[in-house]
């Protein structure tokens, strides 16, 4: 054929009729990468873009649509770009698409032909605004634009027209690339650099605000050691060799200084804690002494021997009288706080308190107990014998309600004679285990008649110098105590285990709980939250436990209440398995 000139394709030859497309790669970035063969007859080879729409626009001529046609070898070449690219006549009707324009459609190739690109594509039914293929078909120049699809996808197209020998545009070339992608990339770097500017501006403010608080403090902290050291002569020895608890705070509640044994009470070194905030967790004060201690020292009045509690370390509750004093060191207002531990002065005052009522109450059973039982005795006694006999048939509610109360009455005798006791123990080595073992089908007994259950976790323990009665007493009036406690289907457990050098016995019920008000005064004589109790339970099972040498405390809350009783361990126990 006349004017037919040769590609080097490899082994895919194509022809063309007309002249080359006058475009330089720097216009078609988006696929020089794709189509990489050479025109062996332009003097600028080597140019992908310009190679594929010149192969497109060399087809035969023809006096209709049928014009248009590409040699197969092309059609495979193009199939090849992963941008659509679609062909057009002047009137927007497709004469063929590559296969990456028909899958991104989810049509077949076959199916674009014939019809307009805006109804397949865009769908439709007038030309996009704007359209690039128009314009180019228009001005016989490449153009370019961005469509949206009715599917969300952004494409950028570059249209080519397509001339003949004359020069006369016979149609056009359609080049789309979704930017779908690219244009949510670029939107997300946007907002993210918007994000990053506004992070940036409220950090930069934190910075300003924290070096402005950080210079304040600075300059607190410079205050507060010119003060120290303009006062530490004088107040040196005295502060620091104090046995009270001493610091001195300024008006903003930093530390000045602290002693020694502030240190010991919270943990943190003296370095630490000057120049800082502070911060009191370690002291119990109500709100009444707060306030006070506030109207005190805005009155600029001294404060003396407040009674408060605080905690250690440790965790350990300690009472203590605070005093605060007003102090006027360079220029500026400080308190001088110190607090005197008087743990040991309120066991001593509590103890001596309740061996004064124990002693009472026993100076009371040791006089009257056996004047009193004699008659109890007679008068139950004539109780029984009439309620023996018929003509007393109608009243025997009534005695038996005489008999319980006298009953009630013999109960609260014999807890007067178990406080009053002062006789030697009969101690012997006994096994804690053993005797629990011995009492729990008895309170097992106790327990099914209110419809609730006993369970024993016996832990190996050694065996301890124990009153065997004594000791029954004790584990009976605390596991009757727990079960009154409870309502139907409540569980108690008797456990025994090691802690330390400590045999320790615990009652647990599901109970309600000990009632705030009574915590404090649950073990002193005739305190009770029981309408048919004696409060002497607790009370004798505390008497006892001291007579062992043994502590007993416990833990209330809404969940129910347990009793330790802590006996210390024996010089020659050894440990025995549990029966």
């Amino acid at each position: 054929m006349p004017g037919r000139s040769q590609f080097e394709t490899g082994p895919f030859p194509c022809t063309r009729h007309y002249k080359s497309l006058p475009f330089s790669n720097k216009d078609y970035p988006l696929i020089c990468r794709t189509l990489p063969f050479t025109m062996n007859d332009q003097p600028e080879s080597g140019k992908p873009l310009e190679s594929a729409v010149s192969a497109v626009n060399n087809t035969n001529r023809r006096a209709d649509a049928a014009w248009f046609e590409l040699d197969p070898q092309i059609k495979s070449i193009l199939d090849l770009l992963s941008e659509g690219l679609v062909c057009l006549d002047p009137d927007l009707k497709v004469l063929w698409a590559n296969r990456s324009t028909a899958e991104s459609a989810g049509l077949a190739p076959e199916a674009f032909v014939g019809r307009h690109c805006y109804e397949i594509r865009h769908r439709r039914s007038e030309e996009c605004p704007g359209c690039p293929v128009r314009k180019a078909l228009q001005s016989g120049q490449p153009q370019e634009g961005e469509l949206c699809t009715p599917d969300g996808q952004d494409l950028f197209i570059r249209a080519y027209p397509l001339l003949d020998e004359q020069g006369i545009v016979q149609g056009a070339v359609e080049l789309a690339v979704n930017i779908t992608g690219w244009k949510q990339t670029e939107k997300e770097l946007r907002d993210q650099l918007d994000r990053l500017e506004v992070l940036l501006q409220a950090r930069n403010a934190e910075l300003s605000a924290v070096n402005e608080q950080l210079q304040r403090e600075i300059a607190a902290r410079r205050r507060a050691e010119e003060a120290l050291r303009s006062s530490e002569q004088w107040f040196h020895k005295v502060f620091r060799s104090s046995p009270d608890i001493m610091f001195i705070v300024d008006d903003e509640g930093r530390y000045f200084d602290v002693n020694e044994n502030w240190s010991h009470l919270t943990g943190q070194r003296r370095e630490e804690a000057i120049g800082s905030r502070a911060v009191q967790p370690v002291l119990i004060i109500s709100p009444a002494a707060l306030a006070r201690i506030a109207g005190e020292i805005a009155a600029e009045r001294t404060v003396h021997n407040l009674e408060i509690n605080y905690r250690s370390q440790t965790g350990e509750q300690h009472a203590g009288l605070m005093s605060v004093e007003l102090l006027d060191l360079s220029g500026d207002r400080c308190c001088l706080v110190s607090l005197r531990d008087i743990t040991v002065r309120k066991h001593i005052e509590h103890e001596m308190a309740r061996l004064d009522r124990l002693n009472l109450i026993g100076e009371m059973a040791a006089g009257i107990v056996h004047e009193i039982r004699n008659p109890l005795t007679a008068v139950r006694g004539f109780l029984q014998m009439f309620r023996e006999r018929k003509e007393w048939s109608d009243y025997t509610k009534h005695l038996d309600l005489m008999t319980a109360e006298l009953d009630r009455a013999g109960a609260i005798v014999t807890g007067f004679l178990s406080l009053a006791k002062n006789r030697p123990l009969n101690q012997k080595p006994h096994n804690l285990n053993a005797i629990i073992s011995s009492l729990l089908p008895l309170i097992q007994a106790d327990a099914l008649t209110g419809d609730k259950y006993v369970q024993a976790n016996l832990n190996e323990v050694p065996d301890l110098l124990l009153d065997e009665n004594e000791i029954r007493q004790l584990i009976l009036n605390l596991a009757r105590n727990g079960l009154e406690a409870m309502s139907a289907s409540g569980r108690l457990t008797l456990n025994t285990f090691m802690d330390g050098g400590e045999v320790v016995l615990a009652v647990q019920d599901q109970g309600p709980g000990i009632e705030p008000g009574l915590v404090d005064k649950i073990t002193r004589p005739f305190v009770t939250n029981k309408e048919q109790g004696t409060g002497l339970g607790l009370a004798v099972c505390d008497s006892i436990a001291a007579q062992h040498n043994a502590t007993m405390t416990f833990e209330t809350s809404p969940a129910g209440t347990t009793f330790y009783v802590r006996f210390p361990l024996s010089v020659n126990t050894s440990p025995k398995q549990r029966p």
